[in-house]
């Protein structure tokens, strides 16, 4: 039991250091929209809701939830960075009620122009 804690205070510290040096950018906390592949981007209730919030009376309970099921939407950015790191939450879980397993997949393409 002492040796996997000792890793794990290790691999902490390592990591706490390691990520200092990085500059953290809040999508939420940008000047001008960054999010991209939805119609809106102001009036919604969260801020990677897919329908602006005035929508919740005049669409069906089925179709408000899937609006709160931020899919398709995303980041595009440029950087000239060695490293690139995703820190995100999910708020409801992985699992989906049309999908076997739940997958995360997290593409990061890099282009050089």
């Amino acid at each position: 039991m002492k040796p996997k804690l000792l890793l794990f205070v290790l691999l902490t510290t390592f990591f706490n250091a390691y990520t200092q040096h990085l500059k953290w950018h809040n999508p939420e906390q940008e000047g001008y929209p960054v999010v991209e592949g939805r119609g809106w981007q102001t009036g919604l209730a969260d801020f990677y809701d897919r329908l602006p919030a005035k929508a919740k009376a005049t669409v069906r309970k089925e179709v408000w939830s899937l609006a709160k099921n931020s899919a398709g939407n995303y980041i595009k950015f440029r950087s000239n960075a060695n490293t690139i790191m995703v820190r995100f939450q999910v708020t409801n879980g992985w699992a989906m009620n049309h999908m076997r397993q739940p997958v995360l997949v997290v593409w990061i393409c890099m282009q050089k122009i």
